[in-house]
């Protein structure tokens, strides 16, 4: 999510996303490339709920670009900016995730985590393996043996 572009990576007419940069933090170093494997570079569809949020968003930030005057950055085009239009550190993004799982009274988990959650939940509503693989960006062999698991009243 961090790395999307508003126009380059995300086409709300044509319905999709597009995943070409991954923003990271390492050794406190905020760094942009492309995702850690081939398959990770991938065009997704969007629903209309998903439409709907990323184009109230954007209305969001165009009110804050408008409130904020010649302050706002917006340089980066960055989907995830905050109200002055820079891009927030990963770790924030991170960090955001964890309060709102607080928030909502649900275990906190780390965001990687949440991909071993919606590969099982894809997997056990019978999305065949490799789509789900596509989704994800993986490998299907990688993602079934590394991101799938079992819920007890499946067995």
């Amino acid at each position: 999510m961090l790395g999307l572009e508003w126009g380059r990576d995300v086409d709300l007419g044509a319905a999709t996303l597009t995943v070409r940069v991954s923003r990271t933090s390492v050794a406190g170093v905020v760094v942009e490339g492309p995702p850690n494997t081939r398959r990770g570079a991938r065009t997704l569809p969007l629903d209309s709920a998903s439409i709907a949020a990323l184009r109230a968003l954007r209305m969001q930030q165009h009110q804050e670009r408008l409130a904020a005057g010649p302050v706002y950055d917006g340089s980066a085009g960055k989907v995830v900016v905050n109200e002055l239009g820079v891009p927030p550190r990963p770790e924030w993004y991170s960090d955001r995730f964890a309060a709102l799982a607080r928030e909502a009274g649900v275990p906190v988990i780390r965001l990687h985590d949440a991909r071993h959650t919606s590969v099982t939940i894809m997997r056990s509503l019978s999305v065949a393996s490799h789509v789900v693989a596509a989704w994800h960006g993986h490998d299907e062999t990688v993602m079934s043996r590394t991101y799938t698991h079992t819920y007890l009243d499946e067995m």
